[in-house]
């Protein structure tokens, strides 16, 4: 073999052993660039989607406690050491939507309570009584007739129905709003699916709310390279590839969901004073994204406050009309 025929001696990034070939004998790290097309990451991503190890415990303390050293970790070349960030994305998604679903599921059916007016002992009135809707038991009939919704900790809906001819006013809304659908012309059908899915609300809340948080769930991989873009737009002389934004984005949001998934199993478990700390734990989100930022690009404090409240300020427009844009796409589609 001549001098020009032998391969290339490579570092790894990562552990800083020299090798050759495709993959580091030390670490397993690949010698693939993290600046490649969109469809080799795609395709890295299904090959290893459901494989777990763990690089997963490896990799949550820094992400807890290291604002912006993951993504700057990952980007550097030191990849193998924790677990791939889409991919932890993924899991911790998961987690959280299956939890909203249980929690909010849970909140509304229990929400839903007839109650006898001749008989103000019995379990149904019983269980007003303890949510603190009843007080007195000749309160009953005075509440009988009426739809009561309280948004405290929990979001509740009562529907209350009366012995013998009394007005049942969530029937007569339901009602009336299927009359109005049925007088929409035809050519105006999406005011009339409007309508009809408003209707579907009041008639099924349970299943209107596993819909929306479908919609949230699915239209939460479009948040990621928007985020992405804000960044690349506002670190546009930084001189750094858009993955690098992307890489950055998905470890943030990973961060924000992480927290509110605690925020939620502390108020399904616990009460009082637990719950209102684990519920001030919100305000670590903008927090993270400002020492992420300062980590991850190095910049001035002065730079990195500015950047940081204008991307606050985009952002949060953005997640206003995409919520908005999801209210209205489920109202039409459910």
């Amino acid at each position: 073999m001549t001098m020009d025929n032998l391969p290339d001696i490579i570092t790894c990034p990562n552990c800083g052993h020299r090798y050759t070939g495709n993959y580091c004998p030390n670490c397993g790290q690949s010698t693939r660039e993290l600046n490649r097309p969109f469809g080799e990451m795609f395709k890295d991503l299904m090959d290893t989607l459901f494989e777990f190890d763990t690089r997963f415990v490896r990799s949550i303390k820094p992400l807890l406690l290291k604002p912006g050293f993951l993504p700057a970790e990952y980007v550097s070349g030191r990849r193998a050491t924790y677990y791939p960030p889409f991919k932890l994305f993924i899991f911790i998604s998961i987690f959280l939507f299956a939890l909203l679903e249980i929690s909010s599921t849970d909140m509304i059916s229990a929400g839903f309570v007839k109650i006898d007016a001749t008989d103000p002992d019995s379990s149904r009135v019983d269980s007003l009584r303890s949510r603190g809707i009843i007080t007195d038991p000749s309160d009953v009939p005075a509440i009988l007739d009426t739809v009561v919704v309280r948004v405290g900790n929990d979001t509740v809906y009562y529907d209350y129905v009366m012995e013998g001819d009394s007005v049942d006013n969530m029937r007569e809304i339901i009602k009336s709003l299927k009359v109005y659908s049925d007088s929409i012309p035809s050519e105006k059908w999406l005011r009339k699916r409007f309508i009809n899915g408003i209707t579907t609300i009041f008639e099924s809340p349970e299943y209107s709310w596993n819909v929306f948080l479908k919609r949230v769930s699915q239209s939460l991989f479009l948040l990621l390279p928007i985020f992405a873009l804000l960044l690349k737009f506002f670190y546009i002389r930084s001189r750094r590839f858009y993955i690098q934004h992307f890489v950055f984005s998905i470890y943030f949001h990973c961060f924000a969901f992480f927290i509110i998934l605690f925020v939620l199993l502390a108020s399904m478990f616990f009460d009082g004073i637990v719950q209102t700390i684990a519920g001030f734990l919100i305000l670590l989100i903008p927090i993270y994204l400002f020492a992420g930022m300062k980590r991850f690009y190095r910049q001035s404090f002065v730079k990195t406050t500015v950047k940081f409240m204008l991307l606050s300020g985009f952002y949060t427009i953005t997640l206003f009309l995409g919520m908005l844009g999801i209210i209205v796409l489920t109202l039409v589609l459910i």
